[in-house]
């Protein structure tokens, strides 16, 4: 029981945090206001995290966990259902998380971790490999790369859209047509 309750606190803690931070900055939100927003005590909120830092590393580093994984499951599919599943499964991650990104972007937070920021190019880079197919050609791994490139820029200019997976989808397997 006890080690449910540990991982939603800490599930807690970090839905928390992202909403601090985006609606008041990285650098504006202190520890202690997030624990007086959770009602624990700054102490308390030390057992889960050490530090801002931390928890922002522990973000990123569910989201990128998630990142890996679909490039690596492209490896299982065949050629015919490679493209789709990737720009699907990347689609499902960037709108989730929309909100960690916007705050990396805008806050340039991702600046004061940069391992993760190897890990997240390394990553993007692989789904870009996984998407161009095998043995790609400079022009399919240019298509991939724009394919994903359409995927981030739609999430910047659309801020809400009933359909804005679908919408996302579509530009992105266009991109990659070429």
């Amino acid at each position: 029981m006890a080690e449910i309750d540990s991982g939603s606190t800490r599930e807690r803690i970090l839905t928390t945090a992202l909403r601090l931070f985006s609606e008041q900055g990285y650098e504006s939100t202190s520890l202690q206001r997030l624990a007086d927003e959770l009602g624990f005590t700054k102490g308390a909120l030390y057992y889960h995290f050490r530090s801002k830092d931390d928890l922002l590393t522990s973000l990123v580093a569910d989201s990128v966990n998630d990142l890996e994984a679909l490039r690596d499951s492209a490896q299982d599919l065949d050629d015919g259902q490679r493209s789709h599943a990737i720009l699907r499964g990347y689609i499902d991650l960037i709108v989730k998380n929309r909100d960690l990104i916007n705050l990396l972007v805008t806050e340039r937070t991702l600046q004061t971790l940069p391992a993760m920021a190897g890990r997240i190019r390394a990553a993007q880079d692989g789904v870009v490999r996984a998407l161009a197919g095998p043995d790609p050609d400079p022009s399919a791994l240019v298509r991939a790369a724009a394919a994903v490139g359409a995927v981030q820029a739609g999430m910047r200019v659309i801020q809400s859209d009933d359909h804005l997976e679908d919408v996302l989808l579509a530009a992105a397997e266009a991109a990659l047509r070429g």
